[in-house]
C-alpha cells in the first residue's frame, strides 16, 4: 500500500507528471466519480419527480445538472485514460480540477439555497397571490366602424 508523502503533494511535478501504475487510491477516485455522475444524472433527469411544484429548485437542477454531469464524466474518463497509462490526459491535476469544480458547484447550491432561496420562494408566492387575486383585462371587442 502506497504511504501518503505529504512534501510530495506540494511539488508541481507531481501534479502534471504522468503517473505510473494505478493505485488503490485511483480505483477509489474511480468509483466516486462514477457515483456522482449517476448521482447528478438521477436528478438532472427527475427533477420533475424530485421536487414537483417547486419551480425554484426545478430550475436550479436543470441549469446545473448539465454542469455537474459534463464534470463527472469528464473526471472519469480522464482517471480511465489513467487506468490505461495514456500518455498525454492522465496527468493527476486534470482530474483534480474536476473535482474542484464539481465542489464549487455544490458549495454554490449550499450558497444559493442558504440566501437566496427563500426570497426565490417568496418572490414567486407573491406572483402567484397577485394572480390570483388581481382581475384579468378584458378583451376588447372589436365594433364595426361607422362610415
Amino acid at each position: 500500500m502506497p504511504s501518503l508523502d505529504l512534501p510530495l503533494l506540494l511539488e508541481t511535478g507531481y501534479w502534471f507528471s504522468t503517473p505510473g501504475a494505478p493505485t488503490p487510491i485511483t480505483y477509489a477516485l474511480i468509483a466516486l466519480f462514477a457515483l456522482l455522475l449517476l448521482a447528478g444524472l438521477f436528478v438532472w433527469l427527475r427533477r420533475r419527480k424530485l421536487f414537483p411544484g417547486q419551480r425554484v429548485k426545478t430550475r436550479l437542477a436543470a441549469q446545473l445538472g448539465p454542469w455537474f454531469v459534463g464534470l463527472a464524466t469528464t473526471g472519469l474518463l480522464f482517471l480511465l485514460l489513467r487506468l490505461v497509462e495514456f500518455p498525454i490526459l492522465s496527468a493527476r491535476v486534470l482530474w483534480l480540477l474536476c473535482l474542484i469544480a464539481m465542489l464549487g458547484i455544490v458549495a454554490y447550491v449550499a450558497w444559493y439555497m442558504a440566501r437566496r432561496y427563500p426570497a426565490e420562494v417568496a418572490r414567486l408566492q407573491r406572483q402567484e397571490e397577485m394572480r390570483r387575486w388581481i382581475p384579468k383585462r378584458k378583451a376588447r371587442r372589436t365594433s364595426k366602424r361607422r362610415r
